[in-house]
């Protein structure tokens, strides 16, 4: 492996490292083939051993545009806001991937670019993969937990934004009961209040009832969502809106934007006394 002959500037948002435990140039190394998990162009993602942690995985956000730039920066980079959400599910014992550094900087080879560093959770596999291989637990009393998690992640005011079965992970073995790992919450948004109750986790919810059903034809949700905590007439309503829903870039986005305002607006109300404003369903 070869150092890239422009290694660019980075600079360190927030680090979980130790001081002087590596040096930021390691993470500008071209992975090889083996340690790559993605390779696109505007997303590069790969495993590296980084200081006294032998298993990260890098993920690299590249050839931003400098409106994209500039936007971020108004409302934090994509990096800092996953670095942050994942941080208060951490802390909240909710199973994700542990953020342990995220940054932003400039290379010829990459343009402007964002990279975040996460630990690498051993012993497995992409729900959505396992379930089309048919190697992943597919009945409810399984499944629940997976709810469970989503229902604490919205207590803690997480919303996710992309809760697809391709961005949760899950340990497979016979001998133990599955545990489920959120993940690549690119889209996250934290809320100072818990939104369990209100369109944002409803429409969380739409994403992963939606995606499940298109893995799984037939599975009983409703036994999931009570688990969640809905209420009989809000499954409904969500079976309802599901008939016609489909989870597209566009909406992701369009959602992604408002979601934003209404949590600047939240924070703004709670911080005048005035209460909160999240849109309740």
């Amino acid at each position: 492996m070869q150092p890239w002959h422009n290694p660019g500037r980075l600079s360190v948002g927030a680090s979980r490292f130790a001081s002087g435990s590596f040096h930021t140039e390691e993470l500008f190394i071209v992975p090889d083939a083996k340690a790559l998990i993605k390779s696109e162009k505007r997303t590069l993602v790969w495993r590296k051993a980084i200081g006294d942690i032998e298993a990260t995985v890098i993920k690299m956000y590249r050839h931003r545009g400098i409106v994209n730039w500039h936007r971020e920066r108004l409302f934090n980079f994509r990096v800092q806001r996953e670095y942050e959400a994942l941080r208060v599910l951490e802390s909240a014992g909710v199973p994700c991937s542990v953020p342990l550094l995220w940054g932003c900087g400039s290379a010829a080879e990459h343009g402007c670019f964002e990279i975040l560093v996460t630990r690498e959770i051993p012993g497995v596999t992409n729900l959505k993969e396992a379930l089309r291989a048919g190697t992943a637990p597919a009945v409810p009393d399984d499944l629940l937990m997976l709810f469970d998690a989503v229902r604490q992640m919205h207590q803690c005011g997480i919303y996710h934004g992309a809760l697809l079965p391709k961005n949760i992970l899950v340990t497979l073995g016979p001998q133990r009961r599955p545990t489920f790992y959120l993940i690549d919450l690119i889209k996250a948004i934290h809320f100072p209040n818990n939104v369990q109750r209100t369109v944002m986790a409803h429409y969380d919810l739409l994403s992963l009832v939606h995606g499940l059903t298109n893995l799984l034809p037939g599975i009983n949700c409703d036994a999931l969502l009570s688990r969640y905590g809905l209420g009989q007439t809000a499954i409904r309503e969500l079976r309802d809106h599901l008939v016609w829903y489909r989870s597209t870039r566009y909406l992701r986005n369009r959602l992604a934007f408002q979601f934003k305002i209404w949590a600047l607006v939240t924070r703004w109300h709670k911080r005048l006394g005035l209460g909160t404003r999240e849109k309740v369903v």
